[in-house]
């Protein structure tokens, strides 16, 4: 304690205090792992050294600040004497708080300046080689943190010194916290902003009433376990050791200066009054003679008391104030020069507050403070109206802590940013769980934000941002880089604010979206399975009113030829509604070649300008050079009038439609979790100048069965994603109220030809027998009825178990499968061992699920339900087709 004192009074600063000490230590760490007898005592007397350090230095700073208090209490240059005790019960008024203190903590600014960073850096040998040992540092914080504080935490909340400060919901907020600290430590350039942010450590600590002794002590009892931790870790310790020690002294000399400059500001909000008395100018003052008598008054008085001057000079106080108690408070203080004293009395429905002071006549007049030993002559009556605050007081408390708590409750990030350097000034401290960094990482630090976006996002990010006018406004959604080497989905909305004659700044609001994209994946692969499922089902029993109809067709008469036409018909749009019910669920089968996208748009621009109608004017441009891609051609000319339906019913008095087909290069693609391939691409972009939709419509727009017209299904748009997904590509929709829609249809590049599809097969052999298997009897009716009429000798198994009994007496010259029996796709395995048994017994698998969603192979005979008796017929001809 004694040395503290003699420092503080020969002006050396806890902050070369502290830096000397390091020096002292470092000198040592040789001499200390040298001298000892193994290498298991060198680590052990080392920390045992360290904590005795610091054990010191704790009892050495104590004295600083019992000094530095003891001269702002005694220095009359420094502070001035200031009331601090009332005699009233009535309600106090809304306490101060200190400077630059925010009520719960969630949102940091960077201070004006911090000074001395580089000094301290050359002083303590932080050089690029230091800062290079400390880069080692992060895979032995990596492997013992978890440890470390577990110990820590759990020593601290058992000591009774410490417990109170560290409760359960403290606690997880705190691990999180330093385990921040020690990663950016590490990662440190020991710059203004870091230093920064080693000062507020400081003063964070001072608010949650942490001492300076006990952040040394919790200090050093984790230095000491990552020294033993570098020990286990390094094959030669001392120069991470020594690095460790430098960056952490480097950052106790700053956090020290806050303990020191908070004890000040503590000493001066207690009992320095020079700033009070500035404040006082906008309170009424009344200037009273030795026997209480009014000699003059300030306008704010006369305001509070409903009068003018004429009527009150020479007033006696209790004719002025009719409160014995403000007479009884005027006769302390000019009894006693010393006396400080507060007082609440009412006065005309008003809640006043007085204060009492004595004066001495200076040779400039009334005013000056009494020195000490002069004969007091006047006294100085404060008076302040705290109506309105003792009142507001408590909403503003509340609206306060509504805020804190809101900040805190939403997992989004507010910030500040400087639009030329990206350099932040605010930002709240859920960035520690957006980021895995904590605020001061942030802060002050020339695009640090932007480093944690992917250098894809960056460019866009910045440009969507820079071109931004003031006031405007802008949604970003971008991928960011968490320090645990996730990559989570943030949207970001920034507005560009103006601030009169200073620049324009960014404010921004950054929420991860993650989990609500996964959520939306889930929900439409649940829709797709489902549609899928609905889909097979439905062509299941397609196939069997397919198959009547065609038998019944064979022995119709004229009269009836009518109605099975009719049923022929409703048997076709309901194959329509499955294969758009498939296409959802992306799995409609698909014919795809190479195509140029130009090429398609052409064959269809009559069947376009026929769906637009007369009165929109279609206009199309491709670029010269456009690349192949490979997709379903019919598929893609259904998608595309899917899409001018859309725009022609969005705009019924007419319009204009624009389709442009042009290449899309990868690094210019806007990153979304939608797009499988970041490659180039093809696009198809139809614009049209109808009204638009809102958000709200544009974000559900591809979502199945919704809708906003009446009489619709609300799967066009649907239908058209699931094709374009189905192809390996990405829809983007685009539309702003009374401005337009533009939706976009991308596809991988192809960069190699298919090779020709096969010629027609042989002719057909006569009188065949073919095993049908399927567990729907109705099913397996239909074809043997279909078959049978076509000369073939059929036989039947309702399950794989009982065709292979039948396989095993007689082998058929085909086999028809299923592929689902019950709930289970035993009709693949079943068609695999029959091709392995029986290489040359040909075998067509049937199904109402698409080919592309089965496990099937390219030379796999594959037969869609509902079929055509002579799409069966042409299947059974390539399976019996001469060698």
């Amino acid at each position: 304690l004694h040395v503290g004192a003699v420092h503080h009074r020969v002006r050396l600063t806890p902050r070369w205090f502290v830096l000397t000490c390091a020096h002292f230590l470092l000198d040592h760490i040789d001499p200390i792992l040298e001298a000892s007898k193994s290498r298991g005592d060198g680590p052990e007397v080392l920390v045992t050294f360290l904590k005795s350090i610091l054990f010191d230095a704790s009892l050495t700073l104590d004295a600083y600040g019992m000094s530095l208090e003891e001269e702002l209490r005694t220095d009359p240059q420094e502070a001035a004497p200031e009331s601090s005790s009332a005699t009233s019960q009535a309600p106090a008024p809304h306490a101060e708080r200190p400077h630059g203190r925010h009520p719960h903590g969630q949102i940091s600014r960077l201070p004006a300046d911090a000074e001395g960073c580089e000094e301290r850096c050359a002083f303590l040998d932080l050089d690029d080689t230091t800062r290079r040992h400390l880069r080692t540092l992060e895979p032995m914080f990596h492997s013992a943190m978890g440890t470390v504080l577990e110990e820590f935490y759990e020593t601290f909340t058992q000591w009774p010194l410490t417990a109170p400060l560290l409760t359960d919901a403290t606690v997880q907020r705190l691990l999180a916290q330093v385990s921040s600290y020690w990663f950016e430590l590490a990662q440190s350039q020991f710059d203004r902003p870091y230093s920064v942010s080693r000062t507020r450590i400081g003063v964070i600590h001072e608010q949650l009433g942490v001492t300076a002794q006990l952040y040394l002590i919790g200090l050093a009892r984790q230095l000491a376990s990552f020294v033993r931790a570098l020990f286990r870790t390094h094959a030669e310790p001392r120069p991470a050791i020594a690095a460790l020690l430098r960056a952490a002294f480097f950052d106790i000399s700053y956090v020290m200066d806050a303990y020191m400059d908070a004890r000040a500001a503590a000493v001066l909000r207690t009992e320095g009054y020079a700033s009070q008395l500035l404040a006082c100018l906008n309170v009424g003052v009344a200037i009273l003679d030795p026997q209480l008598r009014l000699r003059s008054a300030n306008p704010a008085l006369l305001k509070l008391l409903g009068t003018d001057a004429g009527l009150i000079r020479h007033l006696h106080l209790r004719d002025l104030l009719p409160d014995p108690r403000v007479v009884a408070l005027a006769e302390r203080a000019r009894a006693n020069p010393e006396h400080r004293e507060a007082l609440q009395t009412r006065f005309g429905g008003r809640l006043l507050r007085l204060n009492t002071m004595r004066l001495s006549i200076s040779s400039s007049g009334v005013g000056a403070l009494s020195p000490e030993g002069s004969t007091p002559s006047q006294l100085a009556l404060l008076v302040d109206d705290i109506s309105d605050l003792v009142h507001l007081a408590p909403q503003i408390d509340q609206l306060e802590q509504h805020l804190s708590e809101t900040i805190a409750s939403i997992d989004a990030v507010l910030w500040e940013a400087d639009p030329q350097d990206w350099t932040f000034s605010l930002v709240s401290s859920p960035v520690l769980q957006l980021t895995g960094f904590r605020e001061m990482h942030f802060l002050g630090r020339a695009g640090a934000w932007l480093e944690r976006i992917p250098a894809p996002d960056r460019e866009r990010f910045v440009g969507q941002c820079r071109a931004l006018r003031d006031g405007e406004r802008s949604e970003i959604t971008h991928r960011l880089l968490h320090a645990d080497g996730s990559v989570p989905w943030i949207r970001t909305h920034v507005v560009r604010t103006p601030r009169g004659t200073r620049p324009a700044v960014f404010h921004g609001v950054s929420l991860n979206i993650t989990a609500s994209f996964e959520a939306e994946r889930r929900r439409l692969e649940a829709i797709t399975r489902l549609s899928g499922n609905v889909a097979h089902e439905f062509n299941s029993v397609l196939t069997v009113v397919s198959g009547a109809i065609a038998m019944l067709a064979e022995e119709a008469t004229p009269a009836t030829l009518a109605d099975l036409a009719a049923a022929r018909a409703a048997v076709e749009r309901g194959a329509t509604l499955t294969r758009h019910l498939q296409s959802l669920a992306h799995s409609r089968p698909l014919r795809p070649r190479p195509v140029l996208l130009s090429d398609l748009v052409q064959a269809s621009h009559t069947t376009v300008e026929r769906t637009l109608g007369a009165n929109i004017d279609l206009t199309t441009q491709s670029v010269a050079d456009l690349w192949w891609c490979q997709l379903d051609p019919a598929q893609f000319e259904e998608a595309l009038l899917n899409l001018v339906r859309n725009a022609r019913d969005a705009m019924p008095r007419g319009g204009r439609v624009r389709i442009d087909t042009r290449n899309v290069r990868g690094d210019t693609l806007r990153p979304a979790p939608e797009i499988a391939s970041e490659g180039d691409h093809v696009e198809l972009a139809l614009t049209d100048s109808g009204g638009g939709m809102p958000d709200e419509v544009r974000l559900r727009s591809v979502e199945p069965f919704f809708t906003t017209k009446d009489q619709a299904l609300g799967l066009g748009l649907s239908v058209v994603h699931g094709f374009v997904r189905q192809s390996h590509g990405h829809l983007v929709v685009e539309s702003r109220v009374s401005e337009g829609t533009t939706i976009r249809m991308r596809f991988p590049r192809l960069h190699r030809t298919l090779p020709p599809l096969s010629g027609d097969p042989a002719a057909p052999a006569s009188r065949r027998s073919v095993l049908v298997v399927d567990d729907d009897a109705t099913v397996a009716q239909v074809f043997r009825r279909l078959l049978e009429r076509r000369g073939y000798a059929v036989s039947v198994a309702h399950s794989t178990e009982q065709a292979r009994l039948r396989l095993a007496e007689t082998l058929p010259d085909a086999v028809i499968t299923d592929v689902v029996f019950g709930s289970s796709p035993l009709g693949i395995p079943f068609a695999r061992d029959l091709r392995t048994n029986h290489p040359h017994l040909p075998v067509i698998i049937t199904s109402g699920y698409t080919k592309d969603s089965l496990d099937l192979g390219p030379d796999d005979l594959f037969l869609p339900k509902p079929f055509t008796i002579e799409e069966l017929e042409t299947l059974l001809t390539r399976c019996f087709r001469a060698p």
